[in-house]
């Protein structure tokens, strides 16, 4: 089963193929995908580092952003298992531009 940070939801979403490091992009890349051929799937949602996480070059010995992305998840507000297609309709009637105004992303996502 896939493992996200809730704020994840948001981000794959939004996902134009920009990444922290080419292993982050990649991984994005993997799980956009897998999410896009099959939205039925069942994802964790979980509270700490998920398997996005362990590609991005700002986890060095744990989050070195983990304040600002915990607050990010926090707002998001998913938590256990979900279908991937349920998760998308909770994040899609969420405010984006309060949860996501803080992310060094923002502005590549927020218009799409």
């Amino acid at each position: 089963m896939l493992e996200l940070r809730p704020h994840h939801a948001l981000c794959i979403q939004r996902f134009i193929g920009k990444g922290y490091s080419e292993d982050f992009t990649s991984k994005m890349w993997e799980v956009v995908s897998a999410l896009k051929a099959n939205p039925e799937q069942t994802v964790l949602f979980v509270k700490g580092e998920d398997e996005l996480c362990a590609h991005c070059p700002h986890n060095q010995n744990g989050c070195v952003s983990m304040e600002k992305v915990t607050r990010m998840d926090e707002l998001v507000g998913l938590s256990g298992e979900m279908k991937w297609s349920k998760a998308v309709e909770v994040a899609n009637a969420l405010p984006v531009t309060d949860i996501c105004k803080n992310c060094e992303w923002y502005s590549l996502c927020h218009i799409i």
